[in-house]
């Protein structure tokens, strides 16, 4: 029988907001005893909320999911995602490499609670974490003044599976090597050959969540 959550709600928090709130501090995405590139992703996932919660996390802003939320920290916490401007492959090869291209939006991190992983949003709908993360861009396009939409991008291990058909259900490509561990969503035409403006330095490109 497909589970379906009551009353989804969406809500945005600051940095500072989210230092403190409890919700955070008890999130959990999952074992990352399952090993493999997921395991690592579970990892990675918990570490960074529960800097969130301990005010540790770099500045960004912060969309959470909640179940039966109307009003934020009501509900049970379902999903989080952070958001930050930064240009493309900036965490993998230094801010110099990068001097060219516009800045952009970074999904620092994306995660669901392991309690709503089978979850669907509504009959025959999509998952917690494909909401989520359509909430998290409509967000990023807001920061950008609802202009055209910047291009997105985020670090995905090749092995989670799970995240790769999340991102791409919402429009990201897998970028071609050596930034292979990326995926990314253009936005404006502009920026469709924005990896060809990038300098990769000797020392290599270094893949996974930057926190």
């Amino acid at each position: 029988m497909e589970k379906i959550l009551k009353k989804p709600q969406c809500h945005v928090l600051t940095k500072a907001k989210a230092e403190g709130f409890a919700p955070l501090e008890h999130f959990c995405a999952g074992d990352p005893a399952v090993g493999g590139d997921i395991g690592q992703a579970i990892d990675e996932v918990n570490k960074m909320v529960r800097r969130m919660f301990t005010g540790e996390a770099v500045k960004q802003t912060i969309v959470i999911l909640e179940e039966d939320g109307g009003t934020l920290g009501s509900g049970k916490l379902v999903g989080v995602c952070g958001v930050r401007h930064l240009k493309l492959f900036e965490t993998a090869v230094g801010t110099q490499a990068v001097a060219a291209l516009p800045p952009g939006g970074y999904i620092n991190v994306i995660g669901t609670d392991q309690e709503y992983r089978d979850y669907k949003i509504k009959k025959g709908g999509t998952t917690p974490g494909r909401h989520l993360l359509g909430r998290a861009l409509k967000q990023i396009n807001k920061e950008w003044h609802g202009g055209q939409m910047p291009y997105v991008w985020a670090a995905v291990l090749k092995g989670n599976e799970p995240s790769n058909k999340m991102f791409k259900s919402q429009g990201f490509r897998r970028c071609d090597p050596p930034f292979g561990g990326f995926v990314l969503r253009p936005g404006r035409r502009s920026t469709l050959n924005l990896a060809i403006q990038v300098q990769v330095p000797q020392s290599g490109v270094q893949e996974g969540m930057p926190e």
